[in-house]
């Protein structure tokens, strides 16, 4: 059995080790693709390494982490001259930038909205609310910014809340999510609709933002039904009338002509 001291001194070696190995930060992913794209002496990486030829050096590498992958970069270089003088120029910082951003290991932020990212109520002053999931999709740790982070930007009949731990500051491993709900409560009537854009901050590369497009509306009422006949008693519509009225004329015409004459009166 070895004694407590050495297994205390084995485990703070493991942490300094841990402590001082290379962490792979986003920015290193825009630095790797600016070192492959800019000219050299002997031309650039991309010259040799169209798009292409990039995904399915990027197949290769899905597993590798930066070091296995500038290992084997290293390796082709030296026997491909003009690859070898490009790659062997660069500053061992920068060899781990290209490296980072030949097998693509990056934070990237990817957004779903559920149920839909356009919401509608029916009346004024109603609410309603939609999630939005945040994705890490890429191979390094996506780090949302602390201050302001998580924002709206437009009108104020939105609003944004965290789901459970939210994303505001998180650290999301590859393939790790947060979420947020937004509510759209107006108490005015838009003119249209209203309009917001969630805006999500972070590490991830290319774009250090994640953005979505939400809108708000008030759903048209249906028209009223027509009123309901009673069936009777009411007033006669104005062209029964119109049909009625010369014959009843002509009726008060014929009674008159048919009554008897007064004999008080006499012959004039």
């Amino acid at each position: 059995m070895q004694p407590t001291h050495s297994l205390l001194f084995k485990a703070s070696t493991a942490a300094i080790v841990l402590l001082a190995a290379p962490v792979t930060h986003a920015v290193d992913w825009t630095a790797g693709r600016a070192l492959w794209d800019t000219q050299s002496p002997t031309g650039r990486c991309a010259d040799c390494h169209d798009a292409a030829r990039l995904t399915a050096m990027r197949t290769t590498f899905a597993g590798s982490t930066v070091a296995q992958t500038r290992t084997r970069i290293q390796a082709a270089a030296t026997s491909v001259s003009g690859m070898g003088v490009t790659f062997n120029a660069l500053s061992n910082a920068q060899k781990d930038q290209v490296a980072t951003y030949v097998a693509d290991i990056r934070a990237e932020g990817n957004v779903t909205a559920n149920p839909s990212a356009t919401l509608s109520i029916s009346a004024v002053n109603q609410s309603t609310s939609t999630v939005i999931t945040l994705f890490n999709t890429g191979r390094a740790p996506l780090i949302v910014a602390t201050n302001n982070g998580v924002r709206l930007s437009g009108t104020a009949p939105f609003l944004v809340a965290g789901v459970g731990s939210g994303c505001l500051a998180q650290t999301l491993a590859p393939g790790g999510s947060c979420q947020v709900r937004v509510t759209y409560q107006p108490t005015v009537a838009p003119t249209t609709q209203h309009q917001t854009t969630l805006t999500i901050e972070h590490n991830g590369e290319p774009a250090n933002t994640t953005t979505l497009a939400i809108t708000g509306a008030i759903s048209a009422a249906p028209p009223p039904p027509p009123p309901a006949s009673n069936g009777g008693g009411g007033a006669l519509p104005f062209a029964l009338w119109a049909a009625l009225l010369p014959a009843g004329l002509l009726a008060r015409r014929t009674r008159r002509s048919a009554a008897p004459s007064d004999p008080k009166r006499g012959t004039q």
